[in-house]
C-alpha cells in the first residue's frame, strides 16, 4: 500500500489522482520505504525508468512552505504577484470517471449465512464487473465473514457506484476498505 500520485494521457486526455494505491511486491514502487521518494515513468521512447531518493523530511518541508506563504504575501502586499497569464502548450481535457479504467480492491465485512454471496456477485454481475481475486474467510464473530475482492478492470464510476450500493445492502455490515490497484499481478 502506498500513497501514489498518478498522472496519464491516453490519446490526448488525462487522468491525475493521488490516492492510497495497492501494488505488487514485485512494483519498484513497493520497495520504496521510510523518508524516501520515487518518481516512476512510463514512456514510449524510454520504457520503464525510476528516479529515487531522500525527501526533504518534516521541518525542510514547513519552512519552504512558510518560506512560499511568506513571499506570496509580500508579493500581494506590492501587487507584483504576477498576473501574467501562460497558456499550456497543448490543451489539456481531463479523462471523465467512464474513462479512467483500473482494478480495486474491496474488503467486506457480511453475514456469514447462505445467499449472501450469491447477492454480491449478482450486484457485481449487474455492472459488469469481474473477479481477478477473491477469498472469504470467517470473522471471529461466527455470524460475520471477511469477503476480499480484487476486480478485473473497471471504471471509476461503476466502483463508486457499486460501492454506494454495497454500503446499503442489508447483508454487508460494512465496506471495511477499498482502493485503486496498479501494476498487475495483484
Amino acid at each position: 500500500m502506498k500513497l501514489i500520485g498518478i498522472a496519464k494521457r491516453d490519446e490526448g486526455r488525462l487522468e491525475v489522482s493521488v490516492e492510497p494505491t495497492l501494488l505488487p511486491s514485485s512494483h519498484p514502487l513497493a520497495n520504496v520505504q521510510n523518508e524516501y521518494n520515487a518518481v516512476f515513468v512510463h514512456g514510449e521512447a524510454v520504457g520503464e525508468t525510476m528516479f529515487y531518493g531522500p525527501g526533504a523530511g518534516s521541518l525542510p518541508t514547513a519552512t519552504a512552505v512558510v518560506s512560499d506563504l511568506v513571499s506570496i504575501t509580500k508579493n500581494v502586499k506590492h501587487e507584483v504577484n504576477g498576473f501574467a497569464q501562460h497558456l499550456p502548450l497543448y490543451p489539456a481535457t481531463l479523462k471523465t470517471e467512464e474513462e479512467m479504467q483500473s482494478q480495486f480492491f474491496i474488503r467486506l465485512h457480511v453475514e456469514d449465512r447462505t445467499g449472501t454471496f450469491a447477492r454480491i456477485t449478482s450486484l457485481f454481475a449487474n455492472h459488469d464487473v469481474s473477479f481477478e481475486k477473491l477469498i472469504q474467510l470467517p470473522l471471529e464473530n461466527k455470524k460475520l465473514a471477511e469477503v476480499v475482492i480484487i476486480t478485473h478492470l473497471t471504471n471509476r464510476a461503476v466502483y463508486k457506484q457499486l460501492i454506494d450500493e454495497l454500503e446499503t445492502m442489508d447483508v454487508i455490515e460494512r465496506v471495511a476498505s477499498s482502493y485503486r490497484v496498479e501494476g498487475g499481478n495483484a
